[in-house]
């Protein structure tokens, strides 16, 4: 098997992955979720507790709802942290497919640069 077969397959197996993650449900991607707790005057108790959550975006991004910061419920931090997972997967398969592709290219301009048909 030639690597160029490698690659394609190796590109074939992380568009699928993709595939996957992607039917998996909602996915984030450029977010964080911070947590705060209480602060001020409050009691030592009510310091070691989540108060709220948010999620925030990145520098020069804005979340789904158009905004830089949405407060969310305490509820929902397990299903935004799961779609963060699913992003950071997506982002990283996507990196590596990229990757691959480039190979490939420099591949074919290698080879034609001798003379060689692919």
């Amino acid at each position: 098997m030639s690597t160029l077969d490698q690659l394609r397959t190796e590109i074939a197996n992380l568009e699928a992955q993709t595939i996957v993650i992607r039917q998996q449900g909602e996915y984030l991607q450029g977010v964080r979720l911070e947590k705060t707790c209480a602060g001020g005057t409050a009691s030592i108790s009510a310091k070691g507790e989540y108060k709220y959550a948010r999620l925030r975006a990145g520098r020069g991004r804005l979340l789904p709802n158009g905004k830089k910061s949405q407060y969310i419920k305490l509820e929902q931090v397990t299903r935004y942290e799961a779609a963060i997972a699913r992003g950071k997967s997506l982002q990283y398969l996507e990196k590596q497919i990229e990757q691959c592709q480039k190979k490939i290219t420099a591949t074919y301009i290698q080879a034609k640069r001798l003379g060689i048909d692919l």
